[in-house]
């Protein structure tokens, strides 16, 4: 009997042991994330608001709204984003039956690092380059009486096109929101959802001067840079993938 009970404590020992070394050591988190955003931004118009004045046109408000899509990738701490931001566009009455309109979209790659990573919030600084195509629309809204007038009548349809890119230095604050696994999900992986804000400010690398219907240089005309602060209240929805390591 005494034996026989040694025996067992040994075999319970071995396993305890061996049980030990399974014992995952290491877990890195992934996350994948998708959100959108309804923000405002400090559109930089001097130089085109400048130009509409001289020609005695209403000038544009630089205080635009925008809308933003966005995929967020975090291995642990680090960050890879990357961003469509659309500026809503913004039209202008203007006399003698014509419209001015400002609009413009930005595409944009970035990376961060999460100096603050709780289970329930996350704080990460991020740097980037934003890819920027505006244009500035001369709409006429003269009226015509028949087919030959829409045809060959003279109209002051015309755009200005600007391209450039901007440096774009910003911060993102978020909660995060753990949502219940659905039946058929890995137990592994945590749906999550996500509440926050991200700003910032867009560095721009110097003024382009706007191109005639896109494609042709002009004298005199204005020049445009994506350069002013933004804000950004965002809301999305990811999910927290964990891979464990285990000890050989």
């Amino acid at each position: 009997m005494k034996k026989l009970l040694i025996a067992s404590c040994l075999t319970l020992l071995s396993s305890l042991l061996y049980g030990q070394d399974s014992i995952p050591t290491l877990s890195a988190n992934t996350y994948f994330q998708f959100d959108m955003g309804i923000g405002y931004t400090r559109a930089h118009l001097s130089s085109i608001n400048e130009t509409l004045n001289n020609y005695g046109y209403e000038p544009f408000s630089e205080n635009m709204a925008t809308f933003s899509l966005s995929t967020n990738y975090f291995l642990n701490r680090l960050l890879i984003k990357s961003e469509f931001t659309w500026l809503i566009p913004q039209s202008v009455a203007q006399e003698d039956d014509l419209t001015t309109r400002f609009r413009g979209y930005s595409v944009g790659i970035g990376l961060g690092y999460a100096v603050v990573q709780k289970p329930s919030y996350r704080l990460t600084p991020y740097i980037g380059i934003n890819a920027y195509t505006g244009r500035l629309s001369f709409i006429d809204e003269s009226a015509v009486q028949n087919i030959d007038e829409a045809l060959n009548g003279t109209y002051r349809n015309s755009h200005l096109s600007f391209s450039n890119a901007a440096l774009d230095v910003g911060i993102q604050i978020e909660k995060l929101i753990e949502l219940k696994n659905r039946k058929w999900d890995c137990p592994q992986n945590t749906r999550l959802m996500t509440i926050g804000i991200r700003v910032g400010y867009n560095f721009g690398f110097g003024g382009t001067a706007g191109r005639y219907n896109g494609n042709q240089s002009i004298t005199d005309a204005p020049t445009y840079a994506m350069q002013g602060p933004y804000v950004k209240a965002i809301i999305g929805f990811g999910s927290k993938i964990r891979d464990i390591k285990w000890k050989k």
